[in-house]
């Protein structure tokens, strides 16, 4: 997913490549992300899904009723705009099969080294927290304070002079998020969805394949098709950070609402941390041990896996004449020839790195 990301920006007009990284682009990226990662040219399987390509129902996503003996014609049924099932024979060459039978969550945080505007696009149950002050970037270009945006959620502490600090947290999704279940409702009534949630245990059910799963975002989960499970992400404004803002981007393992009481207890567990004057490794550290030591006590443990750091400021261009750019540059200078008798001594027979004119 970075690299598809990467190469769409670059294929950009050359004036655009500092531009904020528009909203389509993104969907696109997720887009690709999805056919490359979850469809292949491998053999298929009944009762698997398959992905039609060319033709009427091109980019359709039907599942195989039956395989002919001769493995070329294979019975695919469609689901046709919902209204009635609909049954095709199609040779496998015109059908994607499933590559996997699971799926992935994915949390991208795109950041211009240059202008230091950011984007975060979020998939899944994993989470982003932005902590220190940062500015909204409008589409005219303009930087403004007001950070209405519903992907970067407001928390807000005080300290003891009363002097307020902000953090903002992507949301997760699932179940438990009330806009997801909103969402899913809505396609419910819209596109007569089949699904059933369980707010007990957290799962999105298929009925009809009786898969379940805790994201209701990810990439693949073939099993979870017709529920209202996408692989459409959830996009953040276009922000600019500061040097003194902390990113952290983690799984659902440091976020899970059983080892911490809510957003403002984790918030204010990291900005301790940073007031103590901790390098980013070693909050990260504190993170991990402190969010182990609360699962393991609760016995609910998950997979963590995080990235945190501190924005370095962008580094100047060296002017020449300096010391700092000889120094620099000094390391690309071509080494020293040496002199021809020395050069033929390497190839000589004689030489104990040699044993019969051959090298060893």
């Amino acid at each position: 997913l970075p690299q598809i990301i990467l190469r769409r920006i670059f294929e950009r007009s050359p004036d655009m490549l500092f531009e904020p990284v528009e909203d389509q682009l993104l969907y696109d990226a997720f887009q690709e992300c999805e056919n490359c990662v979850c469809w292949g040219p491998i053999k298929q399987t009944s009762g698997e899904y398959v992905k039609i390509k060319g033709g009427q129902f091109n980019n359709e996503i039907g599942y195989i009723a039956e395989i002919a003996e001769d493995e070329d014609n294979i019975t695919v049924v469609v689901d046709n705009e919902r209204v009635g099932y609909l049954r095709m024979n199609l040779p496998s060459k015109r059908l994607g099969a499933s590559r996997f039978r699971g799926g992935a969550t994915a949390l991208c945080f795109i950041r211009n080294l240059k202008r230091n505007h950011c984007r975060i696009a979020t998939l899944g149950d994993s989470r982003a927290m932005v902590l220190g002050d940062i500015l909204r970037i409008t589409d005219e270009g303009k930087k403004t304070s007001d950070i209405t945006d519903s992907v970067l959620m407001t928390t807000y502490l005080e300290d003891e002079l009363e002097v307020e600090h902000v953090g903002y947290f992507t949301p997760q999704h699932n179940v438990y998020n009330p806009d997801e279940r909103d969402r899913l409702d809505n396609l419910k009534d819209e596109e007569k969805l089949k699904f059933e949630i369980d707010l007990q245990t957290g799962y999105l059910i298929n009925p009809e394949t009786k898969f379940q799963i805790q994201p209701t975002r990810g990439f693949g989960d073939m099993e979870m098709f017709g529920t209202g499970y996408t692989h459409k992400p959830e996009l953040s404004c276009t922000f600019k950070i500061t040097r003194q803002t902390l990113i952290l981007c983690a799984s659902d393992g440091i976020f899970d609402g059983s080892v911490w009481e809510d957003d403002e207890e984790f918030l204010q567990f990291v900005y301790d941390a940073r007031e103590q004057g901790m390098e980013d490794a070693e909050i990260a550290q504190m993170i991990y041990q402190e969010t182990m030591q609360r699962a393991l006590a609760k016995q609910s443990i998950d997979d963590i896996s995080m990235f945190l750091f501190y924005p370095e400021p962008v580094k100047q261009k060296l002017k020449r004449g300096s010391s700092q750019f000889k120094r620099k540059n000094s390391r690309r200078m071509a080494p020293r020839k040496r002199s021809i008798p020395n050069l033929l001594s390497l190839s000589n027979t004689n030489n104990p790195r040699y044993k019969s004119g051959k090298k060893r």
